[in-house]
C-alpha cells in the first residue's frame, strides 16, 4: 500500500513539473511555427531544450515516431502515461497543427493556448499567496503565541506542575512537529 501511495505521489509530482513547463514550451512551439518550422521539427527542438519532464515525454514521443509509429499513436501512449488535461490540450494543438500545416492560424492557436496556460499559472500563484498568508499566520501563532500562553498558564496557575514531562513534550516535540507540518502543507500547495 505504501508503494502505491508513493508511486501516486511521484506521478503527481512529475505531472506538476511537466505542467509547470507547458506555458513556456507552448509559447516556444508557437514561435517556431511562426518562423515556418514544421510541427515535428518544433517538437524535436523542444525535446532538446531543458523543459524537464515535458522534454522527456516529447523525446519518448519522437522516438516512437522514428520507429514507425504514427504521431497520434505515440502521443496517445504518452497521454495515457502522463494523465494531464493540460498536456492533452498541448497534444491536441500539436496534432491539429500537423493536420492543417504551418500557417498563421496554427501559430495563433498555439500562442492562445500558451497565454491560457500562463493565466492559469497566475491564478495558481494568487491562490497560493492567499493560502500561504493564512498558513504563515498559523505558523506564527503556533511558534510564538501558543508557547507564550502555555508558559503563562504554567507559571501562574501551576497547571501541569505535576507532569513536567508533558510540558517538555509540548515544547520540544508537539510544537515543532506542528510547525513542520504547516511548512510541509505550504510546500504541497505551492505551484511550480
Amino acid at each position: 500500500m505504501l508503494k502505491t501511495i508513493s508511486a501516486g505521489f511521484l506521478k503527481a509530482l512529475k505531472v506538476k513539473r511537466l505542467e509547470s513547463e507547458l506555458p513556456f514550451a507552448t509559447r516556444y512551439f508557437a514561435q517556431l511555427l511562426s518562423l515556418g518550422i514544421g510541427p515535428e521539427e518544433a517538437l524535436k527542438k523542444i525535446s532538446e531544450m531543458n523543459f524537464g519532464e515535458l522534454s522527456t515525454a516529447l523525446l519518448g514521443v519522437i522516438q516512437q515516431f522514428k520507429k514507425g509509429s504514427s504521431l497520434e499513436k505515440a502521443f496517445s501512449i504518452s497521454q495515457k502515461e502522463i494523465g494531464s488535461k493540460n498536456y492533452d490540450r498541448f497534444v491536441s494543438i500539436v496534432l491539429q497543427t500537423c493536420r492543417i500545416g504551418v500557417t498563421g492560424e496554427s501559430s495563433e492557436l498555439a500562442l492562445r493556448l500558451a497565454r491560457h496556460f500562463i493565466e492559469e499559472k497566475k491564478s495558481q500563484y494568487q491562490e497560493f499567496a492567499s493560502k500561504s498568508s493564512l498558513l504563515s499566520m498559523l505558523v506564527v501563532t503556533l511558534t510564538a503565541l501558543l508557547p507564550a500562553v502555555l508558559a503563562f498558564i504554567i507559571a501562574f496557575t501551576g497547571t501541569f506542575s505535576q507532569t513536567p514531562a508533558l510540558i517538555y513534550a509540548i515544547f520540544l516535540v508537539l510544537l515543532p512537529l506542528l510547525s513542520l507540518l504547516m511548512f510541509a502543507k505550504m510546500k504541497t500547495i505551492q505551484p511550480d
